[in-house]
């Protein structure tokens, strides 16, 4: 039986994650429907080659351009290649790992500065994957071309944003707590170490992403980057009203209070409600009105 804690805490983060999910399960139909596709052209009596074969020739035209002809023959790939994947657990990776950073990203920002940053990492993975081959002539092309973009870049972009607004962040890892810009030091240099001809591109991207990500962040940290604007929220308590706060600081009491409120919930499973003191039962009672 799911505990009281587990619960809140999946719900917690399906509401904040809600338009993140909603876009994950949007490339999921769109791929299901290129396999759904792939699967019965694999069995007409014209087909060619295996079942991932034919997936291939379903999905291709819509994969990134692996060259610069390439994209000027498909410029659309710059948007469908987002959404296009040739292997389901690629893509159920991928949407952990873009899942885990959001949800860290919208701890400390809004939403509207994730989407953003969502599509200056996309942008920047594209680029990266598009002129490796002008730069390098010396990569295969016919085997570098069936190469996924996907949202691994974008959630490269995510995090390394986070990287240059919040170096210091700590992240527990077991029984140890890294900052989160030693966490990006070890990510990029697996992408370097890992690279090779067969995956260039995809490396590349990665690369790509995490530079425009953290440029991006280093922008709205030195604040000189319009498009992440200040917005800000006016809270009112009783007939007295409160100063505007942004959504920053919004986002950052709202962490806090979350933080606070698993700890008095995992002292609720261990020692019961009775034991909380009355600051803590205050705070619960305050925290179920909102």
């Amino acid at each position: 039986m799911i505990s009281y804690q587990v619960k809140y805490q999946i719900k917690s983060f399906t509401k904040r994650n809600y338009l993140l999910l909603r876009l994950l399960l949007i490339v999921l139909l769109i791929n299901i429907t290129f396999w759904v596709t792939a699967f019965f052209n694999y069995f007409d009596d014209n087909s060619i080659g295996s079942f991932y074969d034919n997936i291939i020739n379903v999905v291709k035209p819509f994969l990134a351009a692996a060259s610069i002809d390439l994209f000027i023959d498909s410029p659309w790939s710059i948007i469908t290649s987002f959404f296009t994947y040739t292997s389901l657990f690629q893509l159920i990776m991928d949407a952990l790992f873009i899942l885990i950073i959001g949800n860290l990203f919208l701890e400390f920002f809004s939403s509207k500065r994730m989407w953003w940053t969502l599509f200056w990492g996309h942008l920047g993975a594209f680029i990266f994957f598009v002129t490796p081959t002008l730069l390098f002539p010396q990569l295969d092309i016919n085997v570098l071309s069936v190469n996924q973009l996907g949202v691994s870049g974008a959630a490269y972009g995510l995090f390394f944003a986070i990287v240059a607004t919040k170096p210091k962040f700590q992240i527990p890892i077991f029984k140890y707590h890294v900052s989160i810009q030693t966490i990006g030091l070890v990510f990029l240099a697996i992408n370097i170490v890992s690279m090779n001809n067969l995956n260039f591109l995809t490396m590349s991207s990665h690369l790509g992403a995490s530079i425009i990500g953290f440029l991006y962040g280093l922008g709205y940290a030195k604040k000189v980057l319009p498009l992440w604007g200040k917005k800000s929220m006016k809270f009112h308590r009783g007939t007295a009203p409160r100063s505007p706060v942004s959504d920053d600081e919004y986002n950052a009491r709202r962490a806090d209070d979350e933080q606070r409120i698993n700890r008095i919930l995992d002292k609720i499973s261990k020692t019961g409600y009775e034991q909380l003191s009355a600051e803590e039962k205050e705070f619960l009672f305050k925290y179920k009105r909102k």
